[in-house]
């Protein structure tokens, strides 16, 4: 708690609608590296490292992320209250977001998720305009999976390994 932590923002934004960037980086535990290019509904393009150096994408934001531990179940009952108005709101005719997520490269050395703990877990996913395209590797889990989010929906997987089972909790004596 006494250790501090530098940060560093730079900003730069030329004049005559040239290329904006924006560099952070917070220690060795925060990093970010974004580029538009000229013109107000530019989308941002780069990347974000958590505890991992930031790695660039051409289009959309890479987000690059090492943990010793994420809880994605509580990360998602703390999302929960905003699933709700994104489904209220009216389709947007407007321009792209100003970040889209363009992929993922995660490891972790352990991850809960809808109720599994997955240990030594490595996930690499890539966005697409029909969805998301992943590869995951774990102790109980090896394969590839492909979201497409048309309609309802879908996703197919092919598992080379795959062992599902509610972790084991320990029951209070009786």
């Amino acid at each position: 708690a006494d250790e501090a932590w530098p940060l560093r923002v730079e900003f730069q934004q030329p004049s005559g609608g040239a290329r904006a960037s924006l560099s952070a980086d917070l220690g060795d535990r925060f990093a970010a590296r974004l580029e538009r290019d000229g013109g107000k509904d530019a989308a941002w393009h780069g990347g974000v490292g958590i505890l991992q150096p930031a790695r660039g994408a051409d289009s959309g934001v890479m987000v690059s992320a090492a943990f010793d531990r994420l809880d994605l179940d509580a990360w998602r009952r703390a999302l929960a209250l905003y699933d709700g108005e994104a489904e209220q709101a009216a389709p947007s005719s407007g321009p792209p977001p100003a970040l889209r997520l363009s992929g993922v490269a995660m490891q972790a050395a352990q991850v809960r998720a809808f109720g599994q703990t997955l240990k030594q877990v490595s996930l690499s996913a890539q966005s697409d305009e029909g969805g998301w395209k992943a590869r995951l590797a774990s102790d109980i889990v090896l394969g590839e999976f492909d979201w497409r989010h048309a309609g309802d929906g879908t996703l197919n997987a092919r598992f080379r390994h795959l062992t599902l089972g509610g972790d084991e909790q320990e029951t209070p004596a009786a």
